[in-house]
């Protein structure tokens, strides 16, 4: 029993001795644990740094671009505009980002910031996280030139001297629009009583009843070299799709401490980076509820207009740094100044009147129950989206509607239902504007007064009639959704990044283009188009028509894929071409008149009533007309396989062609043998570009003689970006 007594001790030391052991061994590997931990997070903070900084950069590129390319008075990137753009960048930082991790831009290189030399601006990105701090410099070196037109002396009038060149094209021997007619054979043989002497299958007949002879010496191969090149020749310089427009930026606001601060923008002589008119509040801390008119209310918390049935007005600014809430029922509210709130502006009772003087803006979502009126004197601005969850009888902003970022779920703007709608500036989304349901028409027409911009999809489900002042662009995708009455585009374009679709059109006017990066789908009845300006349809894919009643156009109706007539043309007229990478599919035409056709592939369905190109067409293709009532083709038909008409040619006129060409053979109906009105008449009139070198010298005038020195438009390139990490 002693001895155990005197053992006692011994277990507690060894179990003394195992934790010292243990602990021994774990502190290695708690400490490899936390570096990794740590690391994790400098690695993190790096990449989270690096893309705030490159964020910045393509922010400032970008501005700068739109800045010297503006249709219309481009900006001098001159030392002071550019000062302002920097200053202007770094209030919209709290925009893109939070308070403490945003890009922060410089101008490094001071003194040397002038569009006339090369210059720097260094945008930094800073990242935070558990005690660890990452900083990424990108620094965006400059080239803006701009090139200068210099005084230029008249030269003497030269004596021309005759030079006769030939074109390729037009030799009479080697071109494929040397003479009227060149091919293989023309089949039947024609024998018609009466054919006039000499007329074999080596003759086609000519307007005044002559035969004219066809070319021979050419080859298969020498026929499909130079066809090829002057067709992709005339299709490189077809129009192409247009760039869409960028959103407008909402207007950035920051509270720090007491004190809210806005840049208020004016859109309506909107540029990139000046024009901000910035505007600081001291709020009041608490909250503050309305339920009588009164003086100005600035307050750190939330301001809440209540009652029922009364008119409430606010003279001066309504400003709080949370939210503004309207839960006045049956109510008209009058603010006399700006109402600005930091996070959100929500109305959740009915009201009959909002009216506000200056401009009404917040930092998170605007959402509306049921307003006969929502009157803005100034702007209408949202950092996040704008939701009318009911009916909105009048909308009136006397300046623009600007709206950026939704919240999860939600479109940029979304209207229920809407009477009446008119905006004097822009209506810009950095995401989708969605008219879900009707808009309506009361007199004045609904009117967007400059352009309607989103970046992501422009829908409208079913509306009676709208004018836009300017052009309607989308990132993504234009969407007429349903029956469309009327609508104007005054001055500009329907441009699209992806899809412009159409279901049905009444009445559609536009003083430009339609254009779309993908595809343009008119998907159901054209009552009426009306085109001028520029005047083209331009898609980056294909082009799909469904039935036509009424198209007037003074461009051009352009593609790399496909352009398919599904149905009947009834009446098109236009003055420009059509350009197809692809297949040119007609159905049947009653009328149309256009320029030059240019179609990798042609085909023809049905009837053509009366068709008139004042031009060529071209196809890589075959040709096959199933029946012709009257056509008219000013300069030359031409395939690099056969030309077949089928059926018949009509009789008063015959179709006359200023020239036939095919690398096949030219077939007509059997029965068109014997029959002389089954023939068609020929003209020589070479197609445009293929005389190019024909001719003499014409006799030179002297040079204009321009201001001494004239800049024009400066340019921007960005050398490769220098990242420095700390």
């Amino acid at each position: 029993m002693n001895i155990m007594k005197n053992e006692r001790g011994a277990a507690l030391i060894l179990v003394l001795f195992l934790v010292a052991i243990v602990g021994l061994l774990s502190t290695p590997l708690i400490m490899s644990t936390l570096q990794g931990a740590n690391n994790t997070v400098k690695g993190e903070t790096k990449e989270q740094a690096y893309y705030i900084a490159e964020t910045g950069a393509l922010v400032a590129n970008r501005i700068m671009l739109e800045a010297v390319g503006r249709a219309v008075d481009p900006i001098n990137l001159g030392p002071n505009n550019v000062a302002r753009m920097v200053e202007d960048l770094n209030a919209q930082g709290n925009f893109l980002y939070n308070n403490t991790n945003k890009p922060v831009w410089t101008i490094p290189i001071v003194g040397a910031r002038d569009c006339s030399d090369t210059f720097a601006i260094n945008s930094a990105g800073t990242s935070n996280r558990a005690h660890i701090t990452s900083t990424q410099n990108i620094n965006l070196t400059l080239v803006c030139t701009q090139a200068i037109a210099q005084a230029v002396t008249p030269i003497p009038t030269p004596t021309p001297t005759p030079t006769p060149t030939q074109s390729k094209y037009t030799d009479p021997a080697t071109g494929i629009f040397g003479a009227e007619g060149v091919s293989g054979a023309i089949t039947p043989t024609p024998s018609y009583y009466g054919a006039p002497v000499g007329y074999s299958e080596d003759k086609l007949g000519s307007q005044d009843g002559t035969s004219v002879t066809r070319i021979k010496t050419i080859t298969a191969q020498q026929f499909a070299t130079q066809f090829n090149e002057y067709f992709d020749a005339q299709m490189v310089i077809r129009p192409l799709p247009r760039e869409p427009l960028t959103p407008l930026i909402p207007f950035p606001l920051t509270l720090s401490g007491n004190t809210l601060t806005v840049n208020y923008r004016q859109p309506v002589v909107y540029d990139s980076t000046l024009n901000i008119v910035p505007a600081s509040y001291t709020l009041t801390p608490g909250t503050k509820t309305i339920s009588s008119s009164q003086s100005s209310a600035l307050h750190t918390g939330n301001i809440t207009i209540s009652g029922s049935n009364q008119t409430v007005t606010i003279t001066g600014d309504i400003v709080s740094g949370n939210d503004i809430i309207l839960d006045c029922n049956n109510c008209i509210i009058n603010v006399t100044g700006n109402m600005v709130a930091k996070n959100e502006i929500r109305m959740t009772n009915w009201n009959e009147t909002i009216q506000i003087s200056g401009n009404m803006v917040s930092g998170g979502q605007m959402s509306f129950n049921t307003v006969a009126l929502l009157s803005v004197g100034r702007s209408l601005s949202t950092q996040k989206n704008i939701d009318f969850t009911n009916t909105l009888n009048q909308l009136n902003v006397k300046d623009s509607v600007i709206v950026g970022t939704p919240v999860s779920g939600n479109d940029g703007i979304r209207f229920s239902g809407i009477d009446a709608l008119k905006i004097d500036g822009y209506f810009s989304s950095l995401t989708a504007i969605n008219f879900s349901n009707t808009l309506g028409n009361i007199a004045p027409p609904n009117k967007v007064g400059l352009s309607i911009i989103t970046g992501k999809d422009f829908i409208i489900n079913s509306f009676t009639r709208l004018d836009v002042g300017k052009n309607i662009s989308s990132l993504t995708k234009v969407n007429f959704a349903n029956t469309l009455d009327t609508i104007n585009v005054l001055d500009g374009s329907i441009i699209s990044g992806g899809d412009v679709v159409f279901n049905a059109v009444k009445q559609l006017h536009v003083a430009g283009d339609i254009s779309s990066k993908l595809k343009v789908n008119f998907s159901n009845t054209i009552e009426y188009l009306k085109m001028t300006g520029s005047g083209s349809i331009l898609s980056g894919s294909e082009t799909v028509f469904n039935a036509i009643k009424d198209i007037s156009m003074t461009g051009s109706i352009s593609t790399p894929g496909n352009v398919n007539f599904s149905n009947t043309i009834e009446k098109m007229a236009m003055t420009g071409s059509i350009y197809t990478g692809g297949t040119l599919t007609f159905n049947a035409i009653t009328s149309m008149d256009t320029g030059n056709i240019y179609a990798t592939a042609l085909v023809t369905n049905n009837t053509i009533s009366d068709m008139d190109i004042k031009g060529s067409i071209l196809t890589k293709g075959s040709l096959n007309f199933k029946s012709i009532g009257n056509m008219t083709v000013s300069d030359f038909m031409g395939a690099i396989g056969s030309i077949t008409f089928s059926s018949g040619l009509g009789t008063s006129p015959k179709p006359l062609f200023g020239g036939i060409t095919t690398g096949g053979n030219i077939n007509f109906a059997d029965w068109a043998k014997n029959d002389k009105n089954a023939w068609i008449n020929l003209e020589y009139h070479p197609p445009a570009n293929a005389t190019a070198g024909g001719g003499t010298l014409p006799t030179p005038t002297p040079l204009p003689v321009p201001d001494p020195v004239i800049p024009s438009r400066p340019t921007i390139s960005v050398d490769a970006w220098t990242v420095s990490r700390k």
